[in-house]
């Protein structure tokens, strides 16, 4: 069979796969958002259907030995040959589909949607025991899957390869290593500086309406595509792409604080505009998908933190902002704001932390999960594991699991692994702005004026229409010139309070 013959019939293989997992998207989104509560048993059959669909026609005979016919043919090696490239991520997407059963896959994503629900439900009750039963069996189901996927150095690293290719526990170990330590000696200084000034706090109501109207302007402006999206509500904001023109995000509102909502939107969007300006043409491809987790949550840390906290983007919309809340915000100058914004506090919602303790948080979920996968670490022991290390990081006893390690949806979806890629995206989220500042002439001028499009277009042209081309580390040392550190992060974050403060 001819080259071109068979990329066609693996190319329609695949776009097959990426339907049914759009398709499995929208499920997994109306169960957050709209779908009666009794309809979780029938939604769990229905999402492991369509993940055994994907399973067989990933592992199947025939997919297989076209990948393997075109590896003898192209140089998979080869990283702007698109052909090369779309083999190349097939075939590790085979290879690791191949090692995992059938019926390991089917039993991890029908535990994973019955789990939620008990999660929800346990969150709620602030009780850990009614979700022991189901993360137990998902610990065990992900140890498991990490032995059938193999690994060189440490269980954790098959997992982690899911979300973040190519990058290993060691590495995610190095970078906390500089990272933790200087983060508590920052933290210090700052809470040192804060205490000289009074820090305002919102008083008043803020209407979820108005709240709404100004996240979709602030969304818009900097690039999310409402002809292609929407905004909902849920417990747990999340951003999640269901095909090419349908980009869903969400957050929570606190009418007595909108910029609870706000920051989560931005975050969102930035996911979102991420997944909006992925190739069109290339959808069903590696080269219509993002590079990992970890380059998709530097785009969303850089829309909510690296532009949505500076003073450059609220000098532009805090006028605005006032306009719709002119009696709560009446008093509430620029730098108020921007101390109220960027205040820096311990405390025990991740998704609530500032940018300086948020890596902390991180920590503690990495230290965590690499000792449940390596059988260190009971699952009955991680609410005392989780308090133990929680107070010797912030100073603070957890009162309730609620605060502690029933706060993320992570583990009721079996993502182990997952939370290293948020301190990669905050590192290079950094790094990214800091070179996109350098061939942006004016950036910060165009942004106090509201225009964040030379911003969106650069970030479209190095990072977005990338596709898979190349891995995160690669990717990063394209787009700034350096291998990912710690150290462009903390020095974004200490020039940042030395000029607050």
């Amino acid at each position: 069979m001819e080259q071109k013959e068979e990329f066609k019939r693996l190319k329609e293989i695949f776009s097959k796969i990426t339907n049914l997992r759009g398709t499995r998207r929208l499920l997994s989104w109306d169960q957050e958002t709209y779908m009666p509560k009794a309809g979780h048993k029938n939604r769990a059959m229905q999402i492991s259907l369509l993940s055994r669909l994907i399973h067989e026609l990933l592992t199947s005979d025939n997919t297989g030995q076209l990948i393997y016919s075109l590896c003898e043919k192209v140089n998979i090696k080869n990283d702007e040959d698109d052909l090369s490239v779309c083999i190349r991520e097939w075939k590790r997407e085979y290879d690791r589909a191949t090692k995992v059963p059938k019926s390991l896959v089917e039993e991890l994503s029908y535990k994973s949607v019955i789990s939620h629900n008990a999660w929800v439900e346990a969150r709620r009750n602030r009780d850990f025991s009614i979700f022991f039963p189901h993360l137990s069996r998902l610990i065990e189901l992900s140890i498991e899957k990490a032995k059938c996927l193999g690994y060189k150095d440490h269980p954790y690293d098959a997992l982690l390869d899911e979300f973040e290719p190519e990058i290993t526990t060691k590495e995610i170990d190095e970078l906390f290593k500089e990272l933790v330590p200087e983060t508590k000696r920052l933290l210090k200084r700052i809470l040192n500086k804060q205490e000289q000034h009074i820090t305002i706090n919102l008083d008043g109501h803020f209407s979820i309406k108005k709240q709404r109207q100004l996240a979709t302007i602030m969304a818009n402006v900097i690039g999310f595509d409402f002809e292609g999206g929407r905004i909902d509500t849920v417990v747990h904001p999340f951003s999640t792409k269901i095909g090419p023109g349908d980009c869903r995000i969400t957050t929570r509102w606190n009418d007595n604080d909108f910029t609870e909502a706000i920051f989560g939107i931005l975050h969102e969007a930035g996911h979102g505009i991420y997944s909006q300006n992925l190739p069109k043409d290339h959808y069903g491809t590696p080269l219509g998908e993002s590079v990992s987790l970890g380059i998709h949550e530097s785009q969303s840390r850089l829309w909510e933190n690296l532009v949505g906290r500076s003073r450059e983007f609220w000098t532009y919309f805090l006028p605005i902002t006032k306009g719709m809340f002119p009696v709560e915000l009446k008093n509430i100058t620029l730098d108020d704001f921007l101390r109220l914004i960027n205040k820096v506090k311990p405390s025990f919602i991740r998704v609530e932390a500032d940018e300086v303790t948020y890596n902390l948080h991180i920590y503690l979920r990495f230290e965590i999960e690499k000792e449940l996968i390596a059988g260190n670490l009971l699952p009955q022991d991680i609410p005392d594991a989780w308090n133990s290390l929680f107070q010797r990081l912030f100073g603070l006893k957890v009162l309730d699991d609620s605060l502690g390690c029933l706060q993320d949806v992570h583990w009721s979806g079996a993502s182990f692994g997952y939370f290293p890629t948020y301190t990669l995206g905050n590192i290079f989220s950094a790094m990214i702005f800091q070179k996109a500042q350098e061939e942006i002439s004016d950036l910060k001028k165009s942004m106090e004026i509201g225009d964040f499009s030379e911003l969106f277009l650069w970030l479209k042209e190095r990072i977005y229409t990338q596709g898979k081309r190349y891995n995160s580390t690669k990717l990063i040392e394209i787009v700034t010139g350096k291998r990912p550190q710690s150290k462009y992060l903390l020095d974004y974050l200490k020039k940042k309070y030395e000029d607050l403060y």
